[in-house]
């Protein structure tokens, strides 16, 4: 197993973070879209 370095791994956290935020509201402006039609 190679190590990896603390800057790549925490950029991936990083975008992760914004990526799950994102995912997060998409669900929740679907289950209102789905409320109002």
């Amino acid at each position: 197993m190679s190590q990896i370095p603390m800057q790549y791994f925490n950029l991936i956290e990083e975008n992760y973070s914004k990526y799950g935020l994102s995912v997060i509201q998409l669900i929740q402006i679907g289950k209102f879209y789905e409320l109002w039609h």
